[in-house]
């Protein structure tokens, strides 16, 4: 074994020690580890275990996160098939309006409906994709994902969260100066993260 194998195991023991020289050491023995296999001194600490697995989930998951090129690259995507779910929706409206000639939003919307509906469109979009799978269509393509600041799958509230705070004014310079995070991250606790290594198999 190697000793970040043994290091494992004695981080979390009771029996650990710390030796300014050698690191983490046996307080038993005095010494480094050196086992194989199993260790017969060794006797779990449930709350170092737990301070352990929570501060190694948080590097994991800072190691995955996003970097502004690819988070930008998500939004270039997902505005293209945004603008293709628009022209959908409309291309239905339009449809609908000539078939039963009922009039749903006028000739002439104005500036006020024309908001509306590019609110409902990007809000629908986000928080229906985001909610059932975590990834949106630009996220599929860019095999990214969101996750929770624990790493596992926000709840409902937190992506509806997460939705409505896109719709900050100037929401998008938030992401100047930092690598990987905005408002609509930072305020619901979420963020994205690459999906190709799946270190949480619970998200799924």
């Amino acid at each position: 074994m190697l000793r970040e194998d043994r290091l494992q195991f004695c981080r979390v023991c009771v029996n650990q020690a710390f030796n300014a020289d050698k690191g983490i050491v046996c307080s038993i023995t005095g010494a480094v580890a050196a086992f194989e296999g199993s260790c017969t001194m060794y006797t779990e600490d449930e709350v170092l275990k737990q301070k352990y697995h929570s501060t190694r989930e948080t590097k994991v998951i800072a190691n995955k996160s996003l970097s502004t090129n690819k988070r930008l690259l998500n939004y270039i995507l997902d505005m293209l098939f945004i603008y293709i779910f628009a022209l959908i929706v409309g291309i239905v409206i339009g449809v609908t309006q000539v078939l039963f000639s009922y009039n749903i939003i006028g000739t002439e919307p104005d500036f006020l409906t024309k908001y509306a509906f590019g609110f409902l469109i990007l809000f629908l979009y986000y928080s229906i994709w985001e909610m059932l799978t975590g990834r949106t269509p630009g996220k599929y393509i860019t095999k990214s994902k969101v996750v929770g600041a624990d790493g596992k799958k926000p709840s409902p509230g937190r992506i509806l969260l997460r939705t409505l705070c896109r719709f900050i004014p100037f929401e998008p310079f938030s992401f100047i100066g930092d690598a990987s995070e905005g408002w609509h991250d930072k305020i619901s606790k979420t963020q994205v993260i690459d999906s190709r290594k799946n270190y949480f198999s619970d998200y799924e």
